[in-house]
């Protein structure tokens, strides 16, 4: 098995190329200006600046580990190569829509997964301490702990015939972003209340509430919150989505407990994503102290 490659704590950075894709992405889903797409993807590898992200590109770690990841790529094609038809038809029924990793396993994608993606799912393939037993483990059941998009989830506790509400911990590893809160299934209707909307871009030498004051910040929120709106739209169910907190900080409250650190997250700052947010379409529940959006009749977002 391949060393195991963290990719925050160890600061693996994939080639110049991939980090130019995922500053485009963010730009293009978060409506924000390329240079501070550039300072975002800085953020989520632990500098200061793109500049420095980029002279630590050509150093000899970097090289290193973008070898190590690219073995992880052979290692996970040979895998797939041998995916048994059952398992194939399994994922096939999920009908996971094109840019997650379910799709890209099903429609044989590996090579297009980003660097990101590939070392998540072959840290979680080789992970037997979690799995408590012989790894690899199948293709369906690291899918099924990788591949945290609402969506697959609701198909996933709907097919096993689980218990409707679940509670998972969910990452979008271009995005930055975590999210944890209820997930209810009931026949089409989805409902998810996000109780923490946490986002992991800040820089070494910064503190963790401080992506608060940086001029992307409400943008970068409010377009994440959108795609998984979008993607609700389209997925057949109905329902809500709803958020309490964003980086330890009440949405409707305000910041009335002390966030990480003892640091101060801008008044300001809170009240443009606030905005954005109801702008979008989104509601303020005073009583359960959260934003909801309503989904899968028609909404537009």
């Amino acid at each position: 098995m391949l060393p195991r490659i963290n990719v925050n704590d160890h600061r693996y950075v994939p080639s110049l190329a991939q980090l130019r894709k995922q500053a485009r992405f963010l730009r293009d889903h978060c409506n924000v200006q390329l240079n501070h797409a550039y300072e975002m993807v800085a953020y989520f590898y632990r500098f200061s600046s793109w500049g420095d992200l980029l002279n630590h590109t050509t150093s000899d770690i970097a090289i290193e580990d973008q070898q190590i990841v690219a073995h992880m790529r052979e290692e996970l094609q040979t895998y797939r190569n041998r995916l048994p038809a059952s398992d194939l038809q399994r994922l096939s029924q999920l009908a996971a829509l094109k840019g997650t990793l379910t799709e890209a396993v099903v429609n044989d994608r590996i090579k297009t997964l980003n660097d990101l993606d590939i070392v998540q799912v072959y840290n979680c393939l080789y992970n037997e301490e979690y799995w408590g037993e012989p790894v690899p483990v199948s293709w369906y059941e690291v899918l099924d702990e990788t591949d945290r998009c609402l969506v697959l989830l609701a198909k996933r506790t709907a097919l096993a015939g689980r218990t409707k509400t679940v509670n998972p911990h969910i990452s979008f590893p271009w995005f930055g972003f975590r999210m944890y809160g209820y997930l209810h299934i009931d026949g089409n209707t989805l409902n998810y209340n996000c109780r923490e909307l946490d986002s992991y871009l800040w820089s070494s030498e910064k503190k963790y509430t401080t992506v608060f004051s940086r001029p992307w910040f409400a943008a970068y929120v409010s377009g994440f919150i959108r795609m998984q709106l979008h993607s609700l739209c389209s997925s057949g169910f109905s329902g809500k989505m709803s958020f309490e907190r964003i980086n330890n900080v009440d949405l409707v409250a305000g910041p009335v407990r002390q966030p990480y650190f003892n640091d101060e997250t801008p008044s300001s700052s809170l009240n443009t994503v606030i905005e954005n947010l109801l702008s979008m379409g989104g509601v303020r529940d005073t009583r359960k102290q959260n934003i909801t959006f309503r989904f899968g009749n028609g909404e537009m977002y």
